[in-house]
Order: C-alpha cells, then structure tokens, then sequence
C-alpha cells in the first residue's frame, strides 16, 4: 500500500472511531497506545494533537487502575476477546465504562503466530448504573413498604386461620387463604365504588348549593341516587359479614353448648322441619330412617351443622328442577359408631368433583352463587370435634351417597347409646 492511500485508510480510521458513541483506542503488545479516539482523549482530558505513541496503558491508567485491568489485558495478549465492567475514577469523579477487548493477532490466518495489540471499545454506562441503582433503592423502600403492609395482612389472615382450623388444618390450607381474599373482594370492591359514586355526586351536589344553581329536579335526583347506592352498598356489606361468619363456622374446635343424650329420632325430625321450608321451591320429598328409642349423647348444634350442609349441597348442586327430587337419611348404631346414610337422587358427581368434594372453595356452580365451603365445613365438624370419618361413593354415576361414622366410645360408661330407653 503506498503512502497516500494509508493516510487515507488512517483518516478514514479516526474519523469513524470518532463518530461512534463509545471511547475507543489500540494498544500494542508493550502496552503502547498507538490510536486513541476524541472521546477517549477527553476522558483523560487529553489535547487533540498530542502524540498517543508517548503514554503507555500503566502511565494513563496509574497503578492502581491499571491493576484493576491487568488480568483482563494479559487475557486478550494471550488472544482472547474479553468483556468486563470497569469503574474508573478521573478528574471529574467516577466513570463506570463497559469494556471490550478484541485481540489483533500477527496473521488472521494464522492466531497461533501471536497477539501484536488488541482494540478497545468502551461504553460510559455511568448513567446508566446510576439511574439503575436509583431504581434499586426506589424498588427496595417500595418492597419494604409493601412487604410491611403484606406482613400485617398476614399476620390478619393467620389470626383468622387459627380460628378456622384450629383442630384440622387441611392440606389446602393455603387455597383457603387465598380463597378467603378472593370471595371477600367482590363485595367490598363493588362497595368501595358505589360509596366513590355517591361522594363524587356529593360534591357536585355541594357545588351547586354554593353557586345558588340547585334545582328541585337535581336534589330529587341525587337523592334517588343515594338511596340506590346505599341499597347496593348495604347489600353488599351484609353479604361480606354473611361471608365472614361463614368462614368463621368452618372453625370447629369449640362448641357453644353442652353435649346432651338425646332421643336421635326426635331430634333429627326437629332439625329437617327447621331445615326444609327454606327449600321448599324444588318440591323435595325426604324419607328419614331411625329408631325411634334410640338415645346419644350429641351435640344438637353439631347435628344441626350437619344435616343443614347436606341438605343444601343437595338443594343447590344435585336438584337442577323442581320434579322428583328425593333424599334419604340412614341413621343406625353400629358396635358403638353412629352410622349417616344420605343419598340424594340429583344429578350426581363427576370424576373430579368427587375428588375435590371436601376442598375449601371447590364448587359445581358459578362462584357468584357458591362459596364452595359448606362441604369443606361438613369435612372439619366430622373430621375435628365429632373424630369421625365422611366417605363419599364414587362408584355412583348419578344421585350422591355419603356415609359418615362417628364413634362413640368416647362417652362415659353411664351415658353410652342406650337402646329401647323409654
């Protein structure tokens, strides 16, 4: 190449490493600068025509930043392409730059002949890392902030979960705590609006009082208004506390009275007269079966729980009309164990609902018209106070059957099952 086209190829050189956004230089073996561009140049507040080939990678940087990018440069005079992050500090305070080596070998064809310098490309992401680490410490006090509030929610939520299940702790008990955040969020949100409804109607209402511009026709209208949004609101906050009181029955470590011997048959009649009325509008016909001398000592309120869960699973998920519909209660005392048959003649169970039958929260219906947790109680009053077992027949392919077994042998000697007491 003669003389006029390598000055040519060297302008033509400088003037691209110059219009590229990053500092740029080459340095030899000796660890010599034979090029550096206008940004580089700058960076170490360097004139525009000083002589590169008079500073050295060790003089420019100094000892102890050179010896932070010693190790990268031997790597890239062995022949290896390096990329690291380097903080550098200069005149005008810390630079963080984005380093790139890329070795320039003796021949291209031939690597192995040897390193002769290497290219450095590096990006200022000063910038960048500080905007970066703002965010960090931003992000961190948020998480903070919202790891405190989360902690308090839990810490509610856990409060509640010892009430619920302080004897049974179910395997899904985490279902349960999200679940109870899910059913509880529609009321209170749909609330939230209409209570934001009404203020902002308020306002607008106050407004037109200040500015002497109120009709007759906007006070009655703003006054329809309330009462619709209060009606709404009202119904909403009362099916949240509705809610709250059924998660709170699913808790059945306690019970509120005394266990008492009572005539089984007598009892069980009593609790579906209470019971039934309120499904009456599917026209369901129940055969009960018991001896009618059989006396247990029972919790009533705990038949009660009972029978009231089975009945309306049967009502809202088995009966889908108001034609046919039967059920029937089994009830007999086996070597001290109160055996419950109840089978009702619905529409039955799939595979995968008698699977998830006892799951808080699982549910045949939309969840608008279900909590999915009647069952789920029936499950923990068997399973926790009364030390019972409650199997579900999944050989059935239409109608349910349920057995549930609740031993007796718990009862002192003078109140066990007695049979033909008058």
């Amino acid at each position: 190449m003669d003389k006029n086209n390598a000055q040519i190829n060297t302008l033509t050189f400088a003037w691209i490493a110059d219009s590229i956004p990053a500092l740029a230089c080459y340095v030899d073996s000796s660890l010599s600068y034979r090029f550096m561009n206008a940004r580089y140049r700058k960076m170490f507040s360097l004139a525009d025509d000083i002589d590169v080939t008079s500073h050295s990678m060790p003089s420019l940087l100094g000892e102890r930043g050179f010896s932070g990018a010693q190790d990268k440069v031997n790597k890239v005079l062995q022949g290896e392409f390096v990329s690291y992050e380097y903080r550098l500090k200069t005149g005008t305070g810390e630079k963080v730059l984005q380093v790139h080596y890329v070795p320039d070998f003796e021949e291209n064809e031939h690597p192995d002949k040897g390193v002769r310098g290497f290219f450095m490309m590096a990006l200022d992401v000063t910038e960048l890392r500080l905007t970066q680490e703002n965010y960090k410490r931003d992000l961190q006090v948020e998480v903070e902030s919202k790891t405190q509030h989360l902690s308090q929610a839990m810490q509610e939520l856990r409060s509640a979960q010892n009430q619920l299940f302080e004897q049974e702790r179910m395997a899904s008990l985490g279902t349960l705590v999200s679940g109870v955040a899910h059913e509880l969020n529609t009321p209170i949100g749909t609330s939230l609006t209409a209570i934001s409804s009404l203020k902002d109607k308020s306002i607008e209402l106050k407004e037109k009082l200040d500015n002497k511009t109120l009709t007759n026709a906007d006070l009655s209208k703003h006054l329809e208004h309330s009462i619709e949004i209060l009606s709404l609101t009202q119904s909403n906050v009362m099916k949240a506390s509705e809610l709250i009181q059924t998660f709170k029955s699913v808790s059945t470590s306690e019970t509120i009275e005394d266990a008492t011997i009572c005539n089984l048959s007598v009892l069980v009649e009593n609790i579906i007269a209470l019971i039934i009325p309120a499904f009456s509008d599917k026209n369901i016909s129940l055969t009960l079966k018991v001896d009618e001398k059989l006396e247990l000592l029972v919790h009533p309120m705990q038949m009660f729980q009972i029978f009231n869960h089975l009945i309306h699973n049967s009502y809202q998920h088995g009966f889908m009309d108001d034609k046919d519909n039967a059920i029937s209660i089994f009830l007999m005392l086996k070597e001290d164990t109160l055996h419950i048959e109840y089978s009702d003649n619905g529409v039955g169970l799939n595979k995968e609902a008698k699977k998830h039958l006892f799951d808080p929260f699982f549910t045949t219906r939309p969840t608008s018209e279900s909590t999915g947790l009647g069952m789920t109680i029936l499950y923990n009053i068997i399973k926790g106070p009364l030390s019972g077992e409650i199997l579900v027949d999944r050989k059935l392919n239409k109608g349910i059957k349920i057995d549930i077994y609740i031993p007796c042998t718990s009862c002192p000697v003078s109140q066990r099952p007695v049979f033909g007491a008058d």
